[in-house]
């Protein structure tokens, strides 16, 4: 049975940079994977990486993972900027919260609006707020870059191997065919969380599962790089390589477990997507839908993530309930949990984030609670 200072289970954004930061501080760090680096519900995001969000702490998160990414994984970055469509009303309050956060923008009138996207729609009473320092993550590139890091600071990688339970007494991980002891474990599987968690007679977590979807079409016209974030109906879009569209809105499905989360995008989830576009492309024909994905997120009762010590196990910790934000925020909260760690210095996201918060809470979220966007 080999031993470890720390042990990381999951392989995405938040695992990965916590095993990096944590081998960085000096620690003897094992990261654990079921699939390869990136494969889970990272591995299937868009990739848009925005500081126009509606919370204070989330900005500040989300210009710390930029920096985090620029500083880590250069390679993987693209600078792109990104635009969000909304009511004049709204603008105000993203100047203040943005002013308010030092973030670089700029708004664009109704008219400026609509020579930029020549291919939309644009209502009389929207203008756009455009973030030029904001970034589009490549996740293809993103995890060969972090398996590059985490090797060279000598983290053990253990790819396909599936955890079969953890005693967290005798803190004991175990694997098939294999077991690893620790002194701490970091629980950053996302929504795979709950299950290890609740099989083990560990802790409830106080998570909904559910799964996000999005779809890929092929465009005949040419279309702006920057992503675009229409408020009115919650629709992201994307360009994605030569001549490829992604594009989502937040649809969510509720999920028993992870492992029930269907393939493929549901049918009402494209029959939906396809009004909202309708509504908005001036030459619909010009766009084919040629497939989707789906991908496993979670949400916790208040909307915000659980970074910390597992309730009553203090050499446990978690990173969960991202909301299918975790690409903005998971590098800025790993960070912050392995400081934690390492001092027990509470940074503002640990301890606003702390999971003792639903130390008396039962069951799981009745919805998805949405604190990212107006909407």
């Amino acid at each position: 049975m080999r031993h470890e200072e720390i042990v990381v289970v999951g392989g995405g954004v938040i695992g990965a940079f916590t095993a990096y930061f944590a081998a960085e501080k000096g620690f003897k760090v094992t990261l654990v994977e079921a699939g390869h680096l990136g494969s889970g519900s990272s591995g299937r995001c868009a990739g848009i990486h925005t500081t126009q969000l509606v919370l204070p702490i989330d900005i500040q998160m989300s210009k710390r993972s930029q920096e985090i990414y620029r500083s880590v994984a250069s390679e993987s970055v693209l600078k792109t900027g990104f635009l969000s469509i909304e009511p004049y009303w709204m603008s105000r309050y993203s100047r203040e919260l943005l002013d308010g956060a030092g973030v670089r923008y700029r708004v664009l009138s109704n008219g400026e609006l609509a020579d930029w996207l020549s291919w939309m729609s644009v209502r009389d009473y929207e203008v756009g707020v455009y973030t030029p320092d904001d970034i589009v993550v490549e996740v293809s590139s993103l995890f060969s870059d972090l398996k590059r890091r985490l090797d060279s600071l000598g983290v053990k990688i253990y790819e396909w191997t599936k955890i079969t339970g953890l005693d967290a007494g005798q803190r004991i991980i175990h694997m098939e065919g294999d077991r690893l002891s620790f002194d701490y474990a970091v629980l950053a599987a996302g929504a795979w969380n709950r299950d290890l968690l609740a099989r083990s007679g560990v802790w409830r977590a106080p998570t909904l599962v559910y799964a996000c979807q999005v779809l890929s079409f092929n465009v005949a016209e040419n279309i702006c790089d920057v992503p675009v974030f229409i408020e009115e109906s919650h629709v992201y879009m994307r360009r994605f390589g030569h001549g490829s569209l992604l594009v989502g809105n937040g649809f969510a499905v509720k999920l028993k477990s992870p492992s029930d989360c269907p393939p493929h995008p549901a049918r009402e989830f494209i029959d939906e997507l396809g009004q909202k576009l309708l509504e908005r492309l001036k030459h619909p024909e010009d766009y084919r839908l040629t497939g989707g994905w789906t991908g496993v997120c979670s949400s916790t009762p208040d909307g915000r993530p659980l970074v910390g010590q597992v309730p009553g196990n203090p050499h446990i910790f978690i990173i969960d309930g991202l909301d299918g934000y975790g690409i903005m925020r998971g590098p800025a909260l790993s960070q912050d949990l392995v400081e934690y760690m390492a001092t027990g210095k509470a940074s503002a996201s640990v301890e606003a984030f702390n999971p003792a918060r639903f130390t008396n809470f039962a069951g799981e979220p009745e919805e998805v609670i949405e604190l990212h966007s107006w909407l």
